[in-house]
C-alpha cells in the first residue's frame, strides 16, 4: 500500500525546522530515522499533511554524560551507539 500524499521539507537549522512546524498547524510529523514512521505511512495508520525531515540537521546526533551523571541524547541519538560508548556506560545503564 502507498501512504497518502503529503508535504515534504527538508530544513537545515534547528530554527527553521522551528519555523516549519509552527506553520504547519500541528498537521506536521517529524522524521529522524523513520523507524516507526514509514511503516505507519505505509500502512495509513498515519496521515500527516507534512513531514519534516531533521536528518540534516547537524548536531543532534549526540550522546555524553555530564559531570552530574545526566545522560543527554539528541534528537537524532542512535539507539545502538548509546550502548557503545565510554561517555555513555560512566555511571549510566544504557539499553537496559
Amino acid at each position: 500500500m502507498y501512504p497518502n500524499r503529503f508535504d515534504y521539507e527538508s530544513p537545515k537549522s534547528v530554527e527553521e525546522a522551528i519555523a516549519i512546524l509552527d506553520r504547519s498547524g500541528g498537521e506536521a510529523k517529524v522524521l529522524s530515522g523513520g523507524q516507526s514512521l514509514i511503516p505507519m505511512l505505509k500502512l495509513r495508520f498515519a496521515a500527516p499533511a507534512m513531514i519534516v525531515d531533521i536528518n540534516n540537521i547537524p548536531g543532534l546526533d549526540y550522546h555524553h554524560v555530564d559531570d552530574e551523571g545526566n545522560l543527554h541524547i539528541g534528537l537524532r541519538g542512535v539507539n545502538n551507539t548509546g550502548g557503545y560508548s565510554s561517555n555513555s556506560r560512566r555511571g549510566c545503564r544504557v539499553g537496559v
